[in-house]
């Protein structure tokens, strides 16, 4: 039946061949050499008129710059092994970036969450000195889950911050690390965590859904995940366009402004099920990436 109806072949064999392509696409083996992100943040940028996408910067001064890690949607299960885990948070110490910021999902709940998994998978980590985490939504699925991500995270020496900051020493520079549970707690935490003068203001926020949620004279440079860059979309074939972005207008994966605030949302390493379906990346690829904050003082800003 096959060459007398083409068309129904194509439509029987098609959403097999996409999902062959996504199979792979997601658990393509791991990148060696993994791509460089400039971004350009701090109280010295200048405010956006509209919220939405920023340019990359070029070619800017600033006086203080990161080397960054983050590491995001992991969901550590059927499609991110033990042994896979293990191997990017290896590859990811041994660029000796000055943080590490992790933005959530770390399991996924076809895990079943098994007691230790996380632990020996981010064994690495325990070789870096500045590891910092904030939760997801699949980390808080219920109060087992969360005592069990959160002492596993401590076992590996990560400093796991809820709705709580630190103002931590990186290469001589004073970074204030602020991490967001609670979407509805950012003001109260923004309160009670003033950020220092002249520090470099970092946020985790596993939604980047939420970043309108941060007054946007905060200055502030956010990392966040939960999207895996829309999951589905076209960039894969050089095109911006994602099905999570279309649908909601939110961001989704790349750099983005609210005020003088940043955005950097991940397409992070692993992937799980979409409105309950297994459905793997297609068009949107892990992201591998060594990101250098150029971070831009009030000072610096008649140099832009």
């Amino acid at each position: 039946w096959l060459p007398e109806r083409p068309a129904m072949a194509v439509c029987v064999l098609l959403p097999h061949l996409l999902g062959l392509i996504g199979v792979i696409q997601s658990v393509w083996p791991l990148k060696r050499n993994w791509d460089v992100v400039k971004l350009l943040a701090g109280p010295g940028c200048e405010p956006l008129r509209t919220d939405g996408p920023c340019r990359m910067p070029h070619n800017t001064p600033c006086s203080t710059t990161l080397r960054i890690i983050q590491l995001t949607d992991m969901h550590l299960g059927p499609y991110m092994s033990e042994a896979r885990l293990h191997a990017i948070c290896k590859r990811a110490v041994e660029f000796a970036p000055d943080l590490i910021l992790m933005t959530g999902d770390y399991h996924t709940p076809d895990s079943d969450h098994t007691e230790g998994c996380l632990t020996r998978a981010l064994a690495p980590l325990k070789e870096h000195a500045h590891v910092y985490a904030s939760m997801g939504n699949h980390d808080t699925e219920s109060e087992r889950v969360e005592a069990g991500v959160r002492a596993e995270l401590k076992e590996v020496g990560v400093r796991l911050l809820v709705d709580e900051a630190v103002v931590v020493d990186v290469a001589g520079k004073a970074v204030s690390i602020t991490g967001h549970g609670w979407p509805h707690r950012i003001k109260a935490v923004l309160r009670s965590y003033p950020t220092p003068q002249d520090a470099i203001n970092i946020h985790l926020l596993h939604d980047p859904g939420q970043f309108a949620a941060l007054p946007n004279d905060e200055g502030a440079i956010v990392f966040s995940g939960h999207t895996h860059g829309g999951q589905m979309g076209l960039l894969s074939l050089g095109m911006n366009a994602t099905l999570v972005g279309t649908a909601t207008g939110h961001p989704d994966h790349g750099f983005w402004g609210h005020g003088i605030n940043r955005l950097w949302a991940h397409r992070g390493q692993g992937f799980r099920s979409l409105s309950c379906n297994w459905v793997p990346r297609l068009g949107v690829p892990p992201e591998y990436s060594v990101i250098h904050l150029c971070w831009l003082k009030k000072r610096d800003q008649e140099r832009v």
